[in-house]
């Protein structure tokens, strides 16, 4: 049987000066393109905010719309369990919120289209 292999892992106040470098604090990301918030879909995506003027990934929420509520109808009529939509993202609407501020950017409906919730 052989042994496992062995790595030489610095301790504290053993690191070069190159190595403390590479765990510094981590870099921003940067997006070199963006999706326009009008075209947001179901997926977190880079977007350009107008709020805080930054160009970051979108943070999601899904929250039931008129495609959930349809669906729970569907279900409570065919099985008696209207609350199953509800517990499945794939049929509730995408919230869109800069990554950054917070600020709600758009909503992706299940139903067609993407509503833009426009900032001064």
């Amino acid at each position: 049987m052989s042994q496992p292999p062995t790595y030489n892992v610095p301790g504290p106040g053993q690191m070069d000066e190159k190595a403390a470098m590479n765990m510094a604090a981590p870099q921003p990301q940067v997006y070199h393109t963006f999706t326009p918030v009008a075209a947001l879909g179901p997926g977190a995506a880079p977007a350009d905010c107008p709020a805080c003027r930054t160009r970051t990934i979108t943070r999601i929420t899904h929250v039931a719309g008129c495609m959930t509520h349809l669906w729970a109808t569907i279900a409570c009529l065919a099985i008696g369990l209207p609350c199953i939509p509800y517990c499945i993202d794939s049929v509730k609407d995408v919230d869109h919120r800069c990554g950054n501020c917070g600020v709600l950017l758009a909503t992706f409906k299940r139903n067609g289209g993407t509503i833009v919730h426009l900032h001064g």
